[in-house]
């Protein structure tokens, strides 16, 4: 949403809208260090899996046999080329199989599935709103970029297709699922 404000300043007042991203930042107050401009980051809920696959149209387009991640990817309207590689860096070293190992110390692959979903605004009315989701021609390149860094750190990639309507089926191991946010990686740890 676009508020208004008046500025003061010099002859007088004019007017200047500001971009409000989330409502919670009204109460912040200024931003002098410029902290909480950008409110949402690439957003990934991560699922240790012990087998895993994507199916479109009776079709398997990816599958986990062995231990692993599935990765379930969400891209917002505001995202760049920059999250998308701290967050694949985040996936490939985060100690989160068994004994603590990482996606890359296993040597264990990652099946990623976009989700747009993950940006639902579930606050008001009985239908969630994707408005923060990005389009798909601005995620579909951040989710390339995402799965082609997981690669380069030397992680085995599957993938959904970007964009199907897809059907999903994991042996969650633990279960044990993770949500990761660029955004608070920036933060101090919590609690």
């Amino acid at each position: 949403m676009s508020l208004r404000f008046p500025v003061i300043g010099g002859a007088g007042a004019a007017e200047h809208t500001e971009q409000i991203t989330h409502r919670s930042r009204l109460a912040r107050g200024p931003d002098p260090d410029r902290r909480w401009s950008k409110l949402e980051g690439m957003r990934a809920l991560l699922q240790r899996a012990r087998t895993a696959s994507v199916t479109v149209d009776g079709t398997v387009t990816g599958h986990l046999d062995s231990p692993g991640l599935v990765v379930l990817l969400g891209v917002s309207a505001e995202d760049t080329e920059a999250e998308a590689r701290q967050l694949a860096e985040k996936t490939a070293h985060l100690r989160v199989l068994e004994d603590e190992a990482s996606l890359v110390s296993a040597g264990a692959g990652a099946l990623v599935v976009s989700q747009f979903t993950l940006y639902g605004d579930v606050r008001r009315g009985r239908r969630p709103s994707w408005s923060r989701s990005a389009r798909g021609d601005h995620a579909e390149p951040l989710y390339e970029l995402f799965m082609a860094e997981l690669e380069r750190a030397g992680v085995p990639v599957e993938r959904g297709v970007f964009g199907a309507m897809m059907d999903v089926a994991l042996v969650n191991s633990g279960p044990f699922t993770v949500w990761v946010d660029t955004d608070e990686l920036k933060g101090p740890r919590r609690g």
